[in-house]
């Protein structure tokens, strides 16, 4: 397993594309934590063509290993702020469904991470939220683009904003200090 991982760093993208499809196969109930953790610190780095079919493996590892549902939501939130636009929108819908599903504890701890990975989102892009009026667009990751008077949103803020819409009144519940956080980022 440690020479397959290390072919992550290989120079010659087909031995890294194969490197990705043995640590997918090999993969079991005893080192399939490690392997997704490899994976998705791989996914940073990796070449934006590869990003959505290394997200659909380290999703499927997660349905098929990993049964709780805040190590998923974890798993799901760093790959999601890893390859944005590039992470399909079908394991978008598989995220939200199981959301939809799961306990209340689950819906509350998915909200507060993806409420806390926007808040880290924006602040490290220095900024907060561009105003309307603005005609200047940024490409830098956790701030909200303008373009000719029309919002657009990343994946990675649109999935964080539904899920706080859906869910936040379960957070603001269950966290009276989550009730003035969630004011600050609306």
């Amino acid at each position: 397993v440690t020479t397959v991982l290390e072919c992550l760093q290989h120079a010659d993208i087909s031995i890294r594309s194969r490197a990705v499809d043995l640590i997918y196969n090999m993969a079991d109930p005893s080192n399939a934590g490690k392997l997704v953790d490899e994976l998705l610190q791989y996914l940073g780095r990796c070449d934006a063509e590869n990003q959505s079919d290394l997200c659909l493996k380290i999703w499927a590892l997660t349905e098929r290993f990993e049964s709780n549902v805040n190590s998923k939501t974890d798993i799901f939130v760093r790959m999601l702020t890893a390859a944005d636009v590039r992470t399909p929108e079908r394991l978008i819908t598989n995220f939200v469904a199981m959301l939809s599903v799961s306990q209340a504890n689950h819906q509350v701890y998915s909200v507060s991470k993806l409420y806390n990975a926007l808040q880290e989102a924006l602040s490290s892009a220095g900024s907060t939220v561009k105003r309307l009026g603005s005609r200047k667009a940024s490409s830098t990751p956790g701030t909200l683009i303008v373009h000719h008077g029309s919002l657009h949103k990343s994946r990675f803020q649109r999935v964080s904003l539904y899920v706080l819409g859906e869910y936040g009144s379960v957070w603001l519940s269950s966290d009276s200090s989550a009730r003035v956080s969630m004011q600050q980022i609306i």
